[in-house]
């Protein structure tokens, strides 16, 4: 795992200087041990690599719950949030329903029952099988 992990801040530390070094003034990149952070016209890109070898080796370890949680922060809430940007270009309507129903939840001190992914999934859900009705536009 070490060695994984010297080899992936080695990464982070060559994609740094290739941007320092290509971008200029415009942009900035600066490496920690686990992510790069990249400045960009008053914006901060925050950059980490997964590696699925990594959270395999972790768990034969005995790191179980560390793999669990690199993959859901690493692997699975990118995909999540890829698809919900999909889904809102295709519905329009979806964000603002997304907003009122995480509202709604939270007013009813539900936030600690449903996570906010999970009322992605439920919005989304009545978004593409709307049956009998039609769907929102």
């Amino acid at each position: 795992l070490g060695a994984i992990a010297r080899l992936t801040t080695a990464l982070y530390l060559r994609m740094a200087a290739a941007v320092n070094e290509a971008a200029g003034e415009e942009m900035r990149a600066r490496a920690a041990q686990d992510h790069l952070q990249v400045l960009c016209h008053g914006f901060a890109f925050r950059l980490q690599v997964w590696n699925e070898k990594e959270a395999k080796l972790m768990s034969l370890q005995g790191f179980k719950k560390e793999a669990v949680a690199m993959e859901r922060a690493l692997f699975h809430r990118p995909q999540h949030a890829a698809a919900m940007v999909a889904l809102s270009h295709k519905f329009p309507s979806l964000a603002e329903t997304l907003r009122l129903c995480k509202r709604w939840v939270h007013a009813q001190l539900l936030s600690r029952v449903l996570q906010d992914e999970a009322i992605e999934l439920l919005v989304a859900h009545l978004f593409t099988t709307p049956l009998p009705f039609s769907p929102p536009v």
